[in-house]
């Protein structure tokens, strides 16, 4: 039954109801807040024992890059306030990180976790924490999940007179559940939020001292500090070592739960695959469809890798080609993007994806994407853009990792409309032509007329709609030709659709409005007397290569990408030039016009290939699942044995960063460490105190210009495109053979002297 009201859990006062979420995606749950403090809490929280089954929240994406950086706040703290030489304890430790990262730089550190079990640090957890006292306790993202928090910190509090904590502090706008994520309705343990009347009650009602920055850290103590410590507790000062942020300490064990397993040194094989959603395919045959079917048809002969490919199809609309794996999915519906996005994410996830493209906007929820930019049309034209097609390609854009455009007039318009991405994340990759398109024989293009009945010389207008297409400049110069009756006008797309305020331009002239197959389109172009294609906007403009390698002369627009795809090979006329489209279409009935437009179009059809098309997007693709090894000017790699004591193996890497960060000079330097033993969060947590170490000793002084990146198993066509970007590989005194087996790059030169980083460039 519905409450109005609650007693708060920090002051005792009346909370009155405040809002009302959905938990857990099923629990309706009452919300209060606090008439004195502003504390706001759920009702009791029955869901706790269902939201505890993976302690650590699947949607925590910031786990191990927020443990470095409290990581680092702790160690300022010590060393300033406390005694290094003591003990200290992490409460709600979860998987222990903090503590195994508080070891590593010298640190008494233990944890207690009464709801996950360590996966780190595992000698060093607390089950019980009766007869300990402790320098300071650490309690990181811990008392928003208290359901009594009062007693719960008097606990605490008597194991030490220091409490170092972090919680998010409600805003002053004092939103509701659905608009602040530290909510956490999905994962339903955040069960009291607090402000900083409630912190300083709480710390009264502890007779504690409260220190905070006002934010998100805060220290509760006995003792007696400097004004000035709320700097020290600045947790957005603490950039998890500048440049490590950007090029080192990524946030790499995204949504862990308690299925993470233990250290383990068998040898893990990549299988990552390219997803592709043949989407278009469910809704349209038109140049989008035509460009996908001429990859895919490229792929799939690929024998290498093409079984990496899996193709997504939409109730069984893709086309369908040797070598790919198929993974049949309900058909597209604007009216359930959500859905759509899970049953993507779930087809990555079971197929371990490594990158994911779409055909036609959509996208995932996690797995990377590349997104295929084939025009801004909707955007340059001023169209209703809240059109859920249109929302659901603005997201996509948002949410891709890297972009493909077909042309550079594209690129550019889809770097001047989304100024956020960055403009050098996008590859032009051309469209090609079809070998089917070529000089038809006489005799083909007679038989082609005379299945259709064309009786005169024709034009072609590859649209027979008003709008961008702008077919009305042509039908009105068309209509003040004074030959034009001898003339026909073949229009292709949709049978028999032709805008009646265009037939009305040109009465008693015959329209033909077909659907062509692509032979009969290629016969078409090669009898026509021209092309006529007077876009306002192409993305790329296919229609006028297809006719430029079919020997059609063309006359269209230099508008957008057209003059990239026709050059000086077409007869280009104003979009809104009646007179120049009239002299136009009376220059291209001249012999030696026709003749130079001919040549040089065929000329130009030679320099777009389907192939090279297929090539750069696959590169495109590739790259981008090589993005977290922060690949630069020079790339090295070595092959440590992980299953040596860390101590060991910690001494070597050390070494070894040491030489090389000493010999990098200002020349950008990647240094990838093979890894096939460890699971990735634990090679990663390894790492990561190795570095964490060297810098706290000093034993690594410049790091502005070397990355450290652990590489896991790659497939094949990754190793490809990474193997030539290597300068070599660099040895150690103990090296898995195997890694080196496993990733092809024996013969890799092997770097002994590092003088050679001076004059070296990439291969």
């Amino acid at each position: 039954m519905h409450q109005n009201s609650t007693e708060c859990k920090i002051c005792g006062s009346q909370s009155q109801f405040f809002s009302r979420a959905t938990i857990l995606e099923k629990y309706e749950v009452d919300y209060f807040q606090c008439t004195r403090c502003r504390f706001v809490q759920t009702e009791e929280p029955y869901w706790l024992a269902e939201a505890y089954q993976n302690p650590i929240a699947r949607a925590d994406y910031g786990l191990l890059a927020r443990n470095i950086v409290f990581a680092q706040l702790t160690f300022k703290v010590i060393v300033n306030l406390f005694d290094p030489q003591a003990q200290f304890l992490d409460y709600g430790s979860g998987y222990g990180t903090l503590v195994q990262l508080m070891w590593y730089l010298g640190l008494d550190f233990y944890g207690h976790d009464r709801y996950c079990e360590h996966k780190f640090a595992l000698d060093r957890k607390r089950e019980e924490l009766s007869g300990e006292t402790y320098e300071l306790v650490t309690a990181f993202e811990v008392i928003e999940h208290l359901p009594n928090p009062v007693e719960d910190l008097h606990a605490i509090s008597q194991l030490t007179d220091s409490i170092l904590l972090s919680t998010e502090l409600l805003p002053d706008s004092n939103p509701e559940p659905q608009a602040w994520p530290y909510y956490a309705l999905e994962e339903g343990q955040h069960i009291g939020i607090h402000t900083p009347e409630s912190m300083r009650i709480l710390a009264e009602a502890l007779q504690l001292n409260l220190y905070t920055n006002n934010a998100s850290i805060h220290l509760l103590t006995k003792r007696n500090f400097s004004p000035d410590l709320p700097r020290i507790l600045d947790f957005n000062h603490y950039g998890i070592f500048p440049k490590f942020q950007e090029l080192l300490l990524k946030d790499v064990p995204t949504g862990l739960d308690c299925s993470v397993s233990e250290l383990s040194t068998s040898s893990r094989q990549s299988s990552a695959k390219i997803v592709i959603d043949c989407v278009f395919f469910q809704r349209y045959q038109t140049g989008i469809a035509r460009l996908w079917r001429s990859i895919l048809a490229l792929w799939s002969v690929e024998l290498e890798w093409a079984d990496q490919i899996i193709i997504v199809d939409r109730a069984g609309t893709a086309p369908k080609f040797p070598n790919f794996k198929y993974r049949t999915i309900p058909p597209h519906d604007y009216n359930d993007l959500e859905r759509d996005r899970q049953i993507l994410q779930t087809v990555c996830d079971e197929e371990n994806a490594a990158i994911f493209i779409s055909t036609y906007y959509t996208i995932p929820i996690v797995t990377p994407s590349v997104f295929m930019a084939y025009d801004m049309i909707p955007e340059a034209l001023g169209s209703d853009t809240t059109n859920p097609i249109w929302q659901e390609k603005h997201r996509a854009i948002q949410y891709a990792s890297n972009f493909i455009s077909i042309s550079n007039n594209t690129a550019q318009d889809l770097a001047n409309y989304f100024p956020n991405i960055n403009a050098e994340a996008i590859t032009v990759a051309y469209c090609g032509v079809d070998s089917i398109f070529h000089p038809a024989t006489r005799q083909d293009v007679e038989s082609f007329k005379q299945k259709y009945a064309i009786q005169k010389p024709f034009f072609l207008v590859s649209s027979a709609t008003t709008g961008y297409k702008n077919v009305q400049l042509f039908f009105k110069a068309f209509s003040q030709l004074p030959t034009r009756f001898g003339f026909e006008i073949l229009c292709t797309g949709n049978p028999g659709a032709i805008d009646q305020t265009l037939r009305n331009f040109v009465p008693g002239t015959v329209i033909h409005a077909l659907h062509l197959d692509d032979v009969e389109l290629s016969q078409a172009f090669s009898g026509a007397i021209a092309l006529v294609y007077p876009s306002i906007y192409e993305g790329f403009g296919l229609p006028v290569l297809e006719a430029m390698a079919c020997g059609c002369p063309v006359i269209t627009c230099p508008n957008a990408s057209i003059p990239e795809v026709g050059g000086d090979a077409v007869l280009y006329v104003d979009a809104s030039d009646l007179s120049g489209m009239m002299d136009a279409l009376c220059e291209i009935q001249k012999p030696t016009v026709r003749k130079q437009l001919i040549e040089r179009g065929l000329q130009r059809a030679k320099q777009f290939s389907w192939s090279q098309m297929a090539a750069q997007v696959l590169e495109v693709l590739v790259n981008t699942t090589l993005a977290d090894l922060n690949l630069q000017e020079l790339n090295f790699i070595a092959f440590p044995d992980w299953s040596q004591p860390e101590t060991v193996l910690a001494a070597q890497l050390q070494t070894l960063i040491q030489t090389v960060s000493g010999s990098a000079g200002d020349r950008p330097i990647t240094l990838l460490l093979a890894n096939r033993q460890l699971e990735s969060e634990v090679a990663n947590l390894l790492l990561t105190g190795i570095l964490m170490e060297a810098l706290w000793s000093e034993q690594i002084t410049s790091i502005d210009s070397i990355a450290v990146s652990l590489v896991e198993p790659l497939s094949s066509w990754q190793l490809q495109s990474l193997q030539p970007r290597l300068v070599g590989y660099l040895p150690l005194e103990s090296e898995d053979g195997e890694a080196i087996a496993m990733f092809g790059l024996a013969d890799l030169p092997v770097l002994t002297d590092l003088s050679i980083l001076e004059e070296q460039s990439p291969i």
